[in-house]
């Protein structure tokens, strides 16, 4: 007589909650592959504070969205998106480090434009 093994559902208490573990390899993996950007509504005021607070400390490097730099732009979206980026970047890739006061998102797609390189 053959034996066929069928699997069964688990199901968890409502107090309890399964927990993901990654290596340090998968989550240095999964942040490189990630970009902080701007909310889409956010207002002018709240852009310039973003690039303010990103260039402004000396963590995040800013020198490709000074004039005659490659991400140099009037556009002020993507120049927060550079900064915004440049100081996840710079501090690890760690979510907390793209709030921005609520206005941070965390992208996956690459937002790179042009000569303009996201890191």
């Amino acid at each position: 007589m053959e034996e066929t093994m069928v699997a069964k559902p688990t199901t968890l208490a409502s107090s309890a909650s399964p927990t993901l573990s990654r290596t340090n390899t998968e989550k240095v993996a999964l942040a490189a592959r990630s970009w902080c950007l701007s909310m889409p509504g956010t207002t002018r005021e709240k852009l310039m504070a973003n690039i303010q607070y990103a260039c402004g400390g000396g963590i995040a490097d800013c020198r490709a969205i000074q004039e005659d730099g490659p991400c140099y732009s009037t556009d002020i979206i993507k120049v927060a998106n550079y900064a915004m980026n440049a100081y996840y970047y710079a501090t690890g890739h760690e979510a907390l480090n793209c709030y921005f006061d609520g206005t941070g998102r965390i992208v996956y797609d690459d937002p790179t434009y042009d000569s303009c390189v996201y890191h």
